[in-house]
Formats: structure tokens, C-alpha cells, sequence
């Protein structure tokens, strides 16, 4: 593969710099561990950016959270959807850290419709989500965990 074509698939969330050995679990942490870890973060970044902000700009301060903790992820991730085994399109998910898929928002209440949305990127992906809330009325992190189930 040719580097032009490495930067295009990088581009598009389809290959990362971190290997899929990088982006899985340390075997120091559980995965309960992981979800707190990843929420310590989210927390960071409100404490120090405040409310009044898009869910591109808490997207974009959490991906350098993650840079400069030295925690391997993958934004904006492509997730194929299938139908009778072929790919019928692609959703996109927000960032991919730990084998946690996490799903951003910054609304005035926890939204229920992107459930959907992050259970089908679990299912497509076959890993663990997040769906993520920076509260604009409360200034608080709301979450919700969607784990994996064959």
C-alpha cells in the first residue's frame, strides 16, 4: 500500500497510527477501571473548558487529554452496517479508547435517542460503549454504559 493511500484510510478512521494492539485494553486495568478512567478524563476537560461549548470542541480537548496521557485512541471511527452480509453504509463513532466505544454529546439533558445509535455502533464494532453527556445545565458528566453482548 502506497503512503497516499495510509493517509487516506488514517483521514477517513479506517487506520490509525495505533495498531489495534495499541487501542486494545492494558492487562493492568479491568474493564470497569477502564470506563472510570475514560470518565476521570471526560470530567478533566469540563472542569477546565466550562459549559457553553459544542460536542466538537469537548471531542477535540478530549482527544488531547488522551494524547498527552499517552492513551491510545481512534476518532471518528467508520462502522459498516450490513444487510444479508453485505455493507448497505457506515455511521461514524466519536472516539475508540480502551475497546470503548464513546458516543459525545453536549446537550441539557442526558439524550435518549443517541442510545440507539451507540447500540448500533457496539454491534457493528462488537465492543463496549459509552454514550456521554457534557451537561450544558447542570455542568456534569452524565453517562451511560453499553456493554457488548454476542
Amino acid at each position: 500500500m502506497t503512503s497516499l493511500m495510509y493517509w487516506l484510510l488514517f483521514f477517513h478512521g479506517i487506520y490509525s497510527h495505533s495498531s489495534p494492539a495499541l487501542v486494545a485494553p492494558s492487562m493492568s486495568l479491568s474493564r470497569l477501571s477502564h470506563h472510570e478512567h475514560i470518565l476521570k478524563h471526560c470530567e478533566h476537560v469540563f472542569r477546565a473548558m466550562g459549559t457553553g461549548h459544542t460536542e466538537k470542541v469537548y471531542h477535540n480537548a478530549l482527544l488531547i487529554e488522551f494524547q498527552l496521557s499517552n492513551i491510545p485512541y481512534r476518532s471518528e471511527v467508520m462502522c459498516p452496517y450490513f444487510y444479508k452480509g453485505i455493507v448497505t453504509g457506515y455511521g461514524t463513532a466519536d472516539v475508540v479508547v480502551y475497546n470503548t466505544i464513546l458516543e459525545l454529546k453536549a446537550n441539557n439533558h442526558q439524550p435518549k435517542q443517541h442510545g440507539l445509535q451507540l447500540k448500533k455502533y457496539v454491534n457493528s464494532l462488537k465492543m463496549d460503549g459509552m454514550l456521554i453527556n457534557f451537561n450544558q445545565k447542570t455542568g456534569n458528566i452524565e453517562h451511560t454504559r453499553l456493554p457488548y453482548s454476542i
